[in-house]
């Protein structure tokens, strides 16, 4: 009941989409779950609340019978919310009677745990409904204020890529190292090839890239399905960014977009664009599974208060004070107005912050946009140095020469991407024909 706390009435009803449920329909689904599997069956004498619950908060349980439309639970304007809460203390009170009476064990402590891992399972899925319905309003109205924020990031560590090798391995579980759900069994073997993953998630800032390079004006690294949808539904962003790319909603309301966060609400879609985009691909279950087996059970949790995904473990903290780097931005503000800005130092600045990650067709053209161009001193450094800092970009994502032709058009739409010429792509990945190696 602590995540309804900070909501009005009037908050517990809508229903913004049909995939989203009403709060009030989650405060009752979850209590109607021990209600219906533990309480009938098994507490002598238990007096039903409502007989006609079991069709109005049934989710999908076929074989407990018929049940109310999904889309149409917005319409539920009755029971109220008040009338919910007397059933959630009704089935609370007599769960405490049950655990009283006896000792639950084997088949009865089982279905107990089910259903308190089944309302966690409903605990996020009531923040992730309530941001969308809070979304929707034009007043962009924050569930909590005063949720916590992530620590100033301002720079991200290049992202690697860990290698594990292929072979016969198991994947899901038998249930004997704790809880799982029905659809984590049985375990089983599967086939993997070898492969790499990345070792962290893609940022926002990463995502950002992606659409001012036109990823979701250009068909090429869309399945056809997603670029119909794109072009059905206007997508132009993920879900909750602002138009101008600088904000996302939370929460905690409109914040400003954080470049270092892990970018999310992206559509199965719009993920395998970027992947394709990038020059690599989704992992599949089973190569995510592997690569996670190992790793240890810490992150971002419920406990940090945030309620948004947060920078990975290895990103770069800024050492500048946030008010310190307020007021650097005011100053050059202020030189800029009163033109002390040339726009020669902006292109070296420019050329100074970019060089290192992007080819001299990207710099170019980001240069144009702000309506200036690399005089020719720059432009002769940068085709002399284009090579050599692609070499290092190319390193950096991927390390080695690809195995194969499908391997080598990944790499060289990467480079593409990030602005290189043709000849330096040809000389990077074509390894038949080598030039100008180290």
């Amino acid at each position: 009941m602590r995540i309804v706390h900070p909501l009005e009435l009037e908050d517990y009803v809508v229903q913004s989409m049909p995939d989203v449920s009403p709060a009030k329909w989650h405060l009752a689904h979850t209590s109607w779950f021990f209600e219906q599997f533990v309480l009938r069956p098994h507490l002598a004498g238990y007096p039903v609340f409502h007989e006609r619950y079991e069709y109005l908060f049934n989710s999908y349980y076929e074989a407990v019978g018929p049940r109310h439309a999904r889309p149409e639970r917005g319409l539920l304007t009755r029971p109220t919310v008040e009338e919910i809460g007397h059933y959630r203390s009704h089935v609370d009170e007599h769960m405490s009677r049950l655990l009283e009476a006896i000792d639950p064990c084997g088949d009865l402590a089982a279905l107990i745990e089910l259903g308190l891992n089944h309302e966690q399972q409903h605990q996020e899925l009531m923040l992730t409904d309530l941001k969308h319905v809070l979304s929707r309003n034009p007043l962009e109205p924050a569930y909590r204020s005063d949720l916590a924020r992530g620590p100033a990031v301002r720079e991200t560590a290049p992202l690697t890529w860990t290698a594990f090798d292929g072979g016969l391995t198991g994947m899901g579980t038998n249930g004997d190292d704790g809880f799982c759900f029905d659809n984590e069994t049985p375990r089983h073997k599967v086939w993997i090839d070898s492969f790499e993953i990345a070792d962290r998630p893609v940022t926002n800032g990463e995502y950002l890239e992606f659409i001012r390079e036109g990823g979701y004006e250009k068909a090429a690294h869309w399945l056809a399905d997603g670029w119909a949808t794109v072009q059905q539904e206007c997508w132009r962003h993920p879900l909750y960014w602002s138009d101008g790319l600088d904000s996302q909603f939370t929460l905690g309301g409109r914040r400003e977009l954080d470049p270092a966060a892990p970018v999310c609400h992206l559509s199965l879609y719009e993920a395998h664009a970027f992947a394709s985009w990038a020059g690599a691909r989704l992992p599949t279950e089973a190569e995510w599974e592997m690569a996670a087996r190992d790793q240890p059970v810490e992150g971002n949790f419920v406990a940090s208060d945030r309620l948004e995904p947060a920078a990975a473990a290895g990103f770069v903290e800024s050492a500048v004070p946030a008010a310190l780097e307020s007021r650097v931005d005011a100053l050059l503000d202020w030189l800029a107005a009163r033109k002390y800005l040339s726009e020669e130092r902006f292109v070296e600045s420019r050329v100074f912050a970019r060089q290192q990650r992007f080819g001299n067709l990207r710099i170019r053209r980001e240069l144009a946009e702000h309506g200036v161009a690399l005089g020719a001193a720059d432009a002769e450094r940068l085709r002399q140095t284009e090579l050599q800092r692609a070499k290092v970009v190319w390193a950096r994502r991927f390390g080695k020469p690809a195995a194969d032709a499908a391997g080598r058009v990944r790499q060289a739409r990467f480079l593409a991407g990030r602005g290189f010429s043709a000849d330096v792509i040809r000389q990077l990945v074509d390894r038949r024909k080598p030039r100008d190696e180290d």
